[in-house]
Formats: structure tokens, sequence, C-alpha cells
């Protein structure tokens, strides 16, 4: 019926004590032309306007991006950004410039000829229009550069974090870099190796999806320091993911040694995320097994947030949600 999913907005004006919802017009069940769309990234410009992008299918495979100028009560008809018949679009994700309203960048993968390229595309008047899609990276057949994440330094340079490599072989986290908004862009630049072996239900070896390969960002808006996280096995010799951090000082030209920042180091560690506060604080979170039982018929996962207030030297652990169990 056209309505496999849909994406929905959530607004509180009071702290979260009252909802309201509302829906982006991007499936036909919602009042659009798209049969699917998935994969939502949100972002708010400085000026307040709302951004949401989604993956969108039915007839091949696209990016659309679709605006709120009401803090999310009501949405604008989607722009399709790029529509391909053939399919192979995925991961995308949306930033709004902090330093300049009118950019709003997007970035995804693309499968074609035998390899995995980097696609990009972005606004300069708020949104109105968006530029054509077009190749940022192509690493060739057999290659891959996925899961991009652009974050903006203070001075407005532009950072492109990916996963990238060849396939059957190392990932590692890789970047682009722009220095004009995003117009031209530079031959990647290496973060670290990427050691994950993904997540297994310990209890029975089977593997769990999560967030391995994908690595994440964020960016001090005072210092400009750049860190990103992944899941990475390194920290015991390629026995268990753990959280991996890495930062860069000047811009991404280079990084620190990853540290670990999961503090419970023998379960396995998966799917951090993390964020930089205006004081300079660090955020990761991230999911572990510690408080998992011996039932063989669940897997129960905790959700913890680490903070760093000295730029990653040191981390205090808080529980913030869990145990529940991820199998039902």
């Amino acid at each position: 019926d056209g309505c496999a999913s849909g994406l929905m907005s959530a607004v509180s004006m009071d702290a979260g004590h009252t909802w309201f919802t509302s829906y982006a017009h991007f499936t036909i069940c919602s009042g659009g032309v798209y049969g699917r769309a998935s994969d939502p990234w949100s972002a708010i410009s400085p000026g307040g306007t709302a951004y949401v992008i989604a993956l969108t299918s039915g007839g091949g495979s696209g990016i659309a991006v679709s605006r709120s100028a009401d803090g999310g009560f009501t949405w604008g008809e989607p722009v399709n950004i790029v529509q391909h018949p053939d399919g192979g679009d995925d991961k995308e994700s949306m930033t709004a410039d902090p330093t300049d309203p009118r950019y709003v960048y997007a970035v995804w993968d693309r499968s074609a000829n035998g390899g995995v390229a980097a696609w990009f595309s972005r606004t300069t008047d708020g949104g109105a229009t968006w530029e054509p899609a077009r190749v940022i990276y192509d690493p060739g057949p057999n290659a891959y550069a996925v899961d991009h994440q652009i974050v903006v330094l203070p001075d407005g340079s532009l950072v492109d974090v990916f996963a990238g490599g060849i396939y059957n072989q190392n990932t590692h986290v890789s970047l682009l870099r722009s220095h004009d908004h995003g117009a031209t862009w530079s031959a990647p630049g290496f973060v670290a190796d990427d050691a994950a072996i993904g997540t297994v239900n310990p209890k029975t070896q089977k593997g769990v999806r999560t967030g391995a390969g994908i690595p994440m960002a964020a960016v001090d808006r005072v210092s400009g320091a750049i860190y990103v996280v992944w899941e990475d096995a390194r920290f015991s010799a390629l026995r268990r993911d753990g959280i991996a951090l890495s930062k860069s000082l000047d811009g991404g030209l280079t990084w620190s040694i990853p540290a670990q920042v999961n503090q419970a180091v023998n379960v396995q560690a998966f799917t951090p995320a993390v964020a930089v506060g205006p004081d300079g604080t660090v955020a990761v979170t991230y999911y572990d097994f510690r408080k998992d039982t011996a039932a063989m018929n669940t897997l129960l996962a905790s959700y913890f947030r680490a903070i760093s207030r000295d730029a990653g030297a040191t981390w205090r652990e808080t529980a913030v949600a869990g145990p529940f169990d991820i199998l039902g």
C-alpha cells in the first residue's frame, strides 16, 4: 500500500512533558511520492531551520531532503537531490553549517562499477535549492568509502570522516577535507586502522548487528579538536570489540594513537557515538554486555556514557539505560 515506512518528527515545547508529532511528506502514506523512506538524519541550522534527509526507494534509490521553518511542527515538500533507477545509494548523513546558516551539507555512499564511492550535495541558500549531486571521492573497483559524516571546524573548514578500504582487507578510518564549504575536496587522509571484528552473542557465537565499521565524529567548537570513535578489537588482541577514540588538534592532518574509552574492558562494547559540549567536555556513549546473564533465550545489553573533562586523557562512566534484551 506504499506505507512501508515514513518519517515522523516529535516536538516538545515544555522540556518533554508534552509532545506534538507531525510527518514529513516523504512516503505515499504521509502525502508524498516515495514508496519508502528510511535512514533519517536531522540537522538544525544556526537560524533555527530544521532539516531531515532520507534514503528513498521505489523505482531505484535516491536521496531527498525536507525542511521546517517552525521547529518541526510542519515540513515542506521534500526536495529530490538525486535519483538512480538502478539503485546503489545508501547511508546518508547531513550537517548544517554552524558558522553560516546558508550552508547545509549532504553526503552518502553509492555502489557502482564494483566499488563504493562518496557522493555529495549542498545548499548555499538555506535549503531553497540544492546543487547537483556529484562524486567527491571514488576509491575505484573492489574498494569502498562508506558511512560518511561531515563535521565543521570553527574556521568553517569541513572534514568528512568515513570508513574506507579494499574488499577482504582491513578497514581504516579515513577523511576528506574542504576549505571552501565543499566546493572542492582534498585527497583522502588517514585516521587509524579499524580493527573491529564484529559483535557476537557470547553464549551462541552468532553475530549481532551493531555499528561495527561505522566511525562517528564530533568537534570542539572552541579549540577545533576533532574526536572520532569506532568499534575496535586492538585492545584485546582481537578477541573482542571495544570503543576506540582518536583526536586531531590540527584540522585532521595528524591523529593521536587510538585509546580505549569503554570501562568494562573484559566484555564486548559496541555502537559508539561522540559529542563535545560548549565547555569542551567530551561524551562517548556505547553499549556492552556486562550485565548479561547465562539465560540462553536473552541477550542483555546496557547503555553507558563516558565523560572526559581533560580532552580525552581520563574518563568517568555512568549508566544511562538497561539492561534490556536486544533479541526480543
